[in-house]
């Protein structure tokens, strides 16, 4: 077997350097006060968790294409995928030493057992189609393709099941869920552009295309919806309130200009599935802290009024800490520097199988 090239030994050493001090952020982040955050209610809900959905739905939709495409490639970045998204929500534990009671002690009627169950079935399951593809077994790569393709599509949706559970759940009440698969849509139509698959072009339009339109759709709702309803207070404020510039930013920019890039022959389809993964992220971020922008709403005799200044009740502001940025920035790292490890080891075996 060839060594691993230069290049992508500098790139995985850059990436691990970038993990260690992901670390020691989130050490930092650790022995933060609760008010470090800039939450002054409910849950803390913030960049982690957002970044954890990110990496979720790189590594699920990377994870569906690539099985159903036999892709090892794509396979290998799904993985990597949901690794990071595993380091993220670790992360966001605090603790993550207390993740190892989901395992010994798992409470199956919980909606986190799904997520812990399906990402660590995700990465069983693609390095052994990898392996399979790489080393040409048949046998195994018939019996992983369906599998990887149903646990990596359980995946986001245990997620977005855990979100309607919470007893914020009226934070998180919005199309936007459904984002969890088509972010996933977008990652890996943005995925098959820069393996250069002869798809990836169409694929991207179509997931980009949708994204858009839920968006749209959020927007219009709140148009003529009812005003006063408490399910459309979070995402008022994010449309129209401190987080509007965010929002806004992310469907121009990062959907409807990528979507006409897209469109554009004459233009490198790599431009627009970068912009659109960019776009993934926003909206991620988004949707995890969105619900932490009013407290609990299910606890009875509970009364919100609209949250604004002049109604008394401030919108809570959430400020990422250069903790929680060293944090996400270490799970990246991770995250490229395997796939520029592995990428040439899978690309190696896939040779040496057909040979």
């Amino acid at each position: 077997m060839e060594k691993i090239s230069k290049h992508s030994r500098t790139v995985g050493i850059v990436g691990l350097v970038l993990f260690v001090i992901g670390i020691v952020g989130w050490q930092g982040v650790v022995h933060s006060a609760p008010d470090a955050l800039e939450l002054t209610e409910s849950a803390q809900w913030g960049l982690l968790v957002g970044m954890f959905s990110f990496f979720e739905a790189l590594g699920s939709g990377c994870l569906i294409v690539g099985a159903l495409k036999k892709h090892a490639g794509m396979l290998t970045v799904g993985v990597a995928g949901i690794v990071g998204a595993c380091v993220m929500i670790l992360m966001d534990l605090y603790h993550p030493e207390a993740a190892w009671r989901l395992f010994l002690a798992p409470n199956v009627g919980s909606p986190m057992f799904l997520d812990v169950l399906f990402s660590t079935l995700c990465i069983v399951f693609g390095i052994l189609l990898v392996v399979a593809l790489s080393k040409d077994i048949d046998r195994l790569a018939k019996v992983m393709v369906p599998a990887v393709v149903v646990v990596a599509a359980l995946f986001p949706l245990g997620t977005a099941w855990l979100c309607t559970t919470l007893p914020g759940q009226l934070g998180w009440s919005t199309l936007e869920l459904a984002s969890f698969f088509l972010g996933a849509g977008v990652c890996a139509g943005a995925s098959t552009c820069f393996f250069k698959m002869r798809e990836g072009r169409a694929l991207l339009v179509a997931f980009l295309a949708g994204l858009l339109i839920l968006n749209i759709a959020e927007v219009g709702f709140l148009i003529y919806g009812t005003a006063e309803s408490l399910d459309q207070l979070t995402m008022r404020e994010v449309v129209m309130g401190k987080l509007a510039p965010l929002f806004w930013t992310s469907v121009v920019a990062f959907m409807a200009i990528p979507l006409v890039l897209a469109l554009l022959k004459k233009v490198d389809v790599r431009i627009a599935a970068a912009l659109g993964v960019i776009g993934v992220a926003c909206s991620k971020y988004l949707f995890a802290i969105k619900g932490n922008l009013f407290p609990y709403l299910s606890l009875d005799n509970v009364s919100v009024q609209l949250l604004d200044t002049a109604s008394g009740y401030p919108v809570m502001s959430y400020i990422p800490s250069f903790n929680e940025w060293l944090a996400c920035i270490g799970a990246i790292g991770l995250v490229v520097a395997m796939v520029a490890v592995a990428l040439p080891l899978v690309s190696q075996g896939s040779k040496a199988a057909l040979s």
